[in-house]
């Protein structure tokens, strides 16, 4: 099947999904407010985006043109559209395991990260470029706080992250870092250091 005719088809698919979506979120009070103030004619993105899913953003970055995506995936300090959006990928099985309060600690991942290069993304990624992703927790959450440095650089998530994991009761024989996949000395990178200024949690 053609790109175009793969798109077209996963186009329709994705604005049934919307419309379901917005049906579910019509008395939500943003919603509302839109439709009596400016009428039923389809609501702006900014406004829509407060009700998608995870998977739902996944799924319309990926039918968005591919200078589009690179153009996004800059921004979030990604040179490739695809690889921004397999990363995506990763992030959301992890999100999802999240959200059902399934067990991660030292869960072998199903949908893995592809693999980096130093070219791909910038100074505190560099550690996990060169090599397989492997199946395991650290790696997936070091794209978070990455991508998360990059859409708030103040933000204070990855050294949050950094204390809970730190946080971990010691037990013998058991290794929550090594079993989740954390390097030796990960705490010292900079992706998992303060922020420079300010503080945004």
């Amino acid at each position: 099947m053609c790109q175009e005719c793969t798109r077209s088809h996963g186009v329709e698919r994705w604005l049934k999904t919307y419309g379901d979506l917005k049906f579910n979120a019509r008395n939500e009070d943003f919603v509302r407010h839109h439709v009596e103030t400016y009428g039923d004619n389809g609501l702006p993105v900014w406004v829509a985006v407060e009700f998608f899913q995870f998977g739902a953003m996944n799924r319309l970055f990926s039918m968005m043109r591919d200078d589009d995506q690179t153009e996004v995936a800059r921004r979030l300090g990604v040179t490739s559209g695809k690889k921004l959006h397999s990363l995506l990928l990763g992030t959301s099985y992890v999100r999802n395991v999240s959200a059902h309060h399934s067990r991660l600690w030292n869960r072998r991942l199903t949908t893995k990260l592809p693999k980096l290069y130093p070219t791909e993304v910038s100074e505190d990624l560099l550690h996990l470029t060169g090599q397989p992703m492997g199946d395991k927790l650290y790696s997936t959450l070091a794209v978070m706080a990455y991508l998360v440095r990059n859409i708030a650089p103040d933000s204070r998530w990855p050294c949050r992250l950094r204390s809970l994991i730190q946080e971990f009761p010691e037990v013998p024989d058991l290794d929550p870092q090594m079993d989740m996949g954390f390097p030796d000395g990960w705490q010292q990178l900079p992706l998992w250091q303060d922020p420079p200024r300010g503080i945004t949690e």
